[in-house]
Parts: C-alpha cells; structure tokens; sequence
C-alpha cells in the first residue's frame, strides 16, 4: 500500500555495504537489483531499512537524528494519553535555538474518572538557567529555577549510566549508539519514498490467551529532516499515548527566533525560587562532578 516495498533487509545491507562508496560496482555486480535500494542514501528507497549496528560508520538515519540536536527549529505538538481510567490531553509549542537555549509551552487537561484537572507549564532556558512556571491548583512551587550547568551535569550522570555511550569523545550525540539502541530494540525501519517518511516500529502481540491489543511503538519520521512527525505507543489493555508533530520550522541560527524568544519574564512581585543548591545537596557526592565534557 502507498508504493511500500520491502526488501529482504539483510541482502539489501550486504550491497549498500560492498557499494559506499556510490553502488555503482555493487550495481554492476550480484547487486544489480538492489541498485535502488542504496540510491535512498539509507539503503532502500522504499523498504525495510537494515540496522547498521554491527558497522564503523553510523547509518544515514542515525546521523540524521544525531544531528537534530545540532539544528535550531520549532513546532507545535500535541498529546493524547489514555490509561486506565485516567487520560491527559496536552497541547503546545517547543522551540531549540541550542542545548542551552530552549522553551516548552504547554496546556493540559488530565482527567481521572469524571474529574478533570487543567494545568499549564512554561519552561525557558535562557543560556544560564532553566526557567519554569507550573499554573496549576496544587503547584507546590509557582515560579522557579535552576542553573543549565547543573542540568547538564545531570545528563552526563544519566549518560554514563547507559549501556550505550550517549555523547561521543567531542560531547555530541554519539550517532553509533542510536544504531545499536535501534538494534537492541529490536526496532523494524521502513521507508515509503511516496509519502516521504520513515517509520520506526517494534510490537509484542498479545499472550496467548488474553484478549486485546499488544504492547507496541511506532514512530513516523520525515524522510528528509528526520524530524519526527507522530508516536504512538500501545500497553496492552494498560493505555495509548499518541504524540503529533506540526507546523516544523527549521531556524537559521539562534538570533533568527529573536532576542526576547528565550527570555524568561517574571511578572511584578513574583519571587522565583532558585532551586541549584537544594537540588545540588540531594545529590550523590560525585554526581556533579562528571568528567566528560558536553558540547553545550
């Protein structure tokens, strides 16, 4: 449907493999038919696209997403999580000039049974702290902050926790390890050259002898951008969480959102509550003290 064809993954890979550097031997060769396949630049122009783990160089989509965190873009998005008897609907914009320049806007109606409750939360880095301001009826803290270099000694402790290197030896997004996590994963990725996405989707079906639907992922990318443009995320009888991307803006540079777009205004007589030192004391002792440095 839709012009998708899929092609035996691994054949495909072994031809984009023998053919990098441009499938033209690979298509004069026992590769002939697969010549289309590496033409996509993901090796297939329209099909399953094979994992790349087991590769020294990292595959077109993982360079891809890789380097999103290098972009500077916006767009709006919204939310629909449904579990048990409780759901969210939530709704807003997110901009990302850079890794220490970025803010969410979001309004959310959570429900449980009949009752339902709204909130909203902004969030603001404006190159030193994280800003944020939760309207909500039970907000303990309104107004508050926390220093970005904090924040980022708090991804490096997350990071070297992973059994994956997250950030390579310059502190960029290591693209090898989003191969390997898509393999572990055990992820399929299909491309459909006629719509112009790449899909991203692994599912367990149902026990036997249980009744519903199973546990499953998809996430749509554009093909081109590798900017992700719906998730959908199915636990059995559990719930749903469907996510949608919208009205994607890619920026020239940081200075082209404005100068006030990573501005935090604090209204008149509003005390905001810096929350660095207390975060800081429940830490471990050797949590803010990691030795790899991030390219923020």
């Amino acid at each position: 449907a839709g012009g998708l064809l899929l092609a035996n993954p691994l054949t495909a890979q072994g031809c984009c493999d023998k053919g990098k550097a441009g499938c033209d031997d690979v298509a004069k060769a026992e590769c002939s038919d697969k010549a289309d396949d590496c033409a996509g630049g993901s090796c297939s122009a329209s099909g399953t696209v094979a994992s790349t783990a087991t590769q020294d160089e990292p595959s077109t989509l993982a360079k891809g997403l890789a380097g999103l965190a290098t972009k500077s873009y916006e767009f709006d998005f919204a939310v629909n999580a449904k579990m048990g008897p409780g759901g969210v609907n939530a709704k807003g914009h997110f901009a990302f000039g850079n890794p220490m320049h970025f803010s969410v806007k979001l309004s959310a109606e959570m429900g449980m049974g009949e009752e339902t409750q709204e909130m909203g939360l902004n969030l603001v880095a404006d190159g030193t702290y994280l800003y944020f301001h939760v309207d909500a009826d039970d907000a303990q803290i309104e107004y508050g902050k926390v220093e970005l270099a904090l924040v980022k000694d708090l991804i490096a402790k997350g990071a070297s926790e992973s059994p994956v290197p997250v950030f390579d030896a310059k502190g960029a997004l290591n693209a090898s390890s989003i191969d390997k996590a898509i393999s572990m994963s055990g992820m399929k990725v299909v491309k459909d050259a006629e719509k112009g996405t790449l899909t991203l989707s692994m599912a367990k079906p149902v026990a036997e002898g249980e009744e519903g639907p199973g546990e499953s992922v998809n996430i749509t990318l554009n093909a081109k951008t590798y900017f992700p443009m719906s998730i959908t995320a199915v636990q059995g009888k559990e719930g749903t969480i469907k996510a949608d991307f919208s009205n994607i803006k890619i920026q020239k540079n940081l200075a082209a959102f404005g100068e006030n777009a990573f501005k935090f205004v604090v209204p008149e007589g509003i005390v905001v509550m810096d929350l660095t030192q207390m975060i800081k004391m429940s830490m471990p002792a050797d949590a803010g003290s990691e030795e790899e440095e991030l390219e923020f």
